[in-house]
């Protein structure tokens, strides 16, 4: 895979996936009979979070399409987080097995209409220890919905089929713009550390 070194922490790798790939993950998620129904309860909008959500992982067990995306998904993103960290000499010089084998995610699908947005915010969790961030953008035909790094000055325009990545810390402090024409959908995961 071909990237691009933003910062020394925030990396972006161009076509993870091809535009096919693209398209069946979001058109296995939207398929599911289960689709509507966790978009419309799983919503928890604020003023911080003002866009929709399924958490493709959780929802698995219970549908055929949805596992089938959680499967594809975590092919896409554990080989791009094993490049990430052990290809940033700032990572690879801590202990990077613990870093590398001892981590687990689930995937979220959060999708954004128009005037949807997500505000300034770190990632972080009160029940686990989110260590890196990955966002895989499964289209770019809209207009808005920059991703900016508030610290660092960084505008990011999603590509489809590129994902970034980034350490969950207070340096990353991230968010989206408001989508003015469109829709935007993309994969969402934090690789926490997994205690063995």
């Amino acid at each position: 895979h071909s990237w691009y070194e933003h910062t020394p922490f925030i990396w972006e790798y161009d076509s993870v996936v091809s535009n096919e790939t693209c398209n069946t993950i979001l058109s296995l998620i939207q398929q599911s009979s289960l689709h509507d129904e966790y978009l419309t309860k799983n919503t928890e909008r604020s003023k911080v979070r003002n866009n929709s959500c399924i958490n493709v992982s959780q929802v698995s067990k219970y549908d055929h399409h949805m596992m089938c995306a959680d499967r594809t998904l975590h092919s896409i993103f554990s080989e791009i987080h094993a490049h990430y960290v052990l290809n940033n000499k700032r990572y690879f010089t801590l202990k990077n097995a613990q870093y590398l084998y001892t981590t687990s995610c689930s995937y979220t699908y959060r999708t954004y209409d128009k005037n949807d947005y997500y505000d300034w915010h770190i990632d972080s969790s009160d029940h686990a220890h989110l260590l890196f961030s990955y966002i895989l953008y499964l289209n770019d035909d809209f207009s808005g919905g920059d991703t900016l790094f508030l610290n660092q000055k960084l505008r990011v325009k999603p590509k489809k089929g590129s994902m970034l990545c980034f350490p969950c810390d207070m340096q990353t402090v991230h968010k989206s713009t408001v989508i003015k024409e469109g829709k935007k959908n993309i994969i969402w995961t934090c690789m926490e550390y997994h205690a063995k």
